[in-house]
């Protein structure tokens, strides 16, 4: 009976392991072919950005990689992913009107913790995607 449990236990925790996924905010700086450059940032205040939390790395992008925008779910009071960005990293938005200070992003890996070299299972991309810069008074 105690190895039926034991074994049943394994199997759960390998299974959950296996099913478990990082999501992480942040500022999509760079785009390079199957590589994305991520630099991860903390929770900002309202209505701010938040700073940035350790170094830029860099991911890779397969083919069963998902680009969708973010969209506003009213009942569930979150974000969460809305329409997939017809053309993936290869629409404009990535490419020719890639902004100079990056798009703002949640990317999803397949590990908990984020390392370089992890894989993107999915990119969800804020508003459009680009990061307004502020105005000053001398603008």
């Amino acid at each position: 009976m105690n190895r039926k449990f034991v074994c049943a236990a394994v199997v759960t925790l390998v299974a959950f392991g296996a099913a478990m996924s990082g999501e992480f905010n942040g500022i999509i700086t760079k785009i390079e072919g199957d590589t994305v450059t991520f630099q991860k940032t903390k929770k900002g205040e309202k209505g701010k950005a938040g700073e940035p939390d350790g170094e830029a790395v860099k991911l890779k992008v397969t083919s069963s990689t998902g680009v969708f925008k973010t969209k506003f779910d009213k009942e569930a009071k979150k974000l969460v992913k809305g329409d997939a960005i017809e053309g993936g990293l290869k629409a404009e938005m990535f490419t020719a009107k890639f902004p100079e200070k990056g798009v703002r992003a949640t990317i999803v890996t397949k590990g908990d913790e984020l390392k370089a070299g992890d894989e993107i299972t999915e990119i969800r991309t804020f508003g459009g995607g680009f990061i307004k810069k502020k105005k000053t008074d001398t603008e």
